[in-house]
């Protein structure tokens, strides 16, 4: 029996050839991605960091607006009065703060086999042979803010109820430079946020006894030692985060010529795993 391939059969067969050969082409990328990711953390992460501190830490208080209907006053002023008007930002501590952040933050990459030099020992990092990353701390912000939230509900006579609570935060944002020794092009901006606030736990209820209805107000507020410990796990989280962005460029430097990387790893020193299901990643502005 003779066979014919109308026009429309043949570029079917032709179309699932393609498919095939596309998904062939994505799995062995994703498979040289993931033997690389292996590669990298079985080197235990041969790389030595020079970390340069930032030692200044702003604070900017948005939660405070001074009335200025002419334009009169300067944006430092309007700094300098937000500060004083701060519930937290004037009360903490730039020292200790910046000393917890980077303290947790040395204490994880060393722990995970980075070789950490400072500013001091510049020299010493220099003359290091092995493949060498600047990690400079350009800036870190303190921002307090302060916002309304309201809760509302009807009684059983459909009488409406309406009130506001106030929710305050403190936000620690940061901007890290890292670049890759010999190569001007592996300059890169790292931009970070995260924040802790208050938790409400009120709201409306109803006395059957005096047929009224009541507001709780409820809150749990931030504290000082809530900032502090904030500035730790920031740093511990800095240097996670850090970590995968190293891991990930290795990977990209050392893709197959025809090659292009398609997943984003997140290793968990934990447990040891590799995963692509990456939900937290430094945010890169250059």
């Amino acid at each position: 029996m003779k066979t014919e391939c109308t026009p429309g059969q043949f570029g079917r067969r032709i179309y699932g050839v393609i498919i095939v050969t596309l998904s062939m082409l994505l799995f062995s990328s994703c498979t040289i991605e993931h033997r690389l990711a292996k590669e990298y953390i079985r080197k235990g992460h041969d790389e030595a960091l020079l970390v340069i501190p930032s030692d200044f830490l702003y604070k900017t208080n948005t939660s405070y607006q001074e009335p200025d209907p002419v334009n009169l006053i300067s944006e430092r002023a309007k700094d300098s009065v937000g500060y004083f008007n701060s519930t937290y930002l004037q009360y903490i501590s730039d020292s200790v703060f910046l000393e917890k952040f980077y303290n947790a933050f040395l204490k994880e990459m060393e722990e995970s086999g980075y070789d950490i030099y400072l500013p001091a020992d510049s020299l010493v990092f220099e003359s290091e042979s092995q493949q060498k990353w600047t990690i400079r701390f350009a800036q870190l912000q303190l921002e307090e803010d302060n916002r309304k939230f309201y809760k509302d509900t009807y009684d059983a006579e459909e009488n409406y109820y309406y009130k506001e609570y106030d929710i305050s935060s403190v936000g620690i944002n940061t901007w890290t430079e890292v670049s890759f020794s010999g190569s001007e092009d592996q300059k890169r901006l790292l931009y970070l946020s995260g924040f802790i606030e208050d938790e409400f736990e009120g709201g409306f209820s109803y006395n059957r006894f005096d047929d009224k209805m009541y507001f709780n107000d409820k809150t749990l507020r931030i504290t000082y030692n809530d900032i502090y410990r904030m500035a730790g796990d920031s740093g511990k989280k800095h240097a996670e985060l850090l970590i995968d962005y190293l891991l990930n460029d290795y990977i990209r430097r050392n893709m197959p010529p025809g090659y292009t990387r398609r997943l984003i790893y997140h290793y968990d020193k934990h447990f040891r795993t590799l995963t692509s299901d990456v939900t937290e990643r430094f945010e890169v502005l250059k």
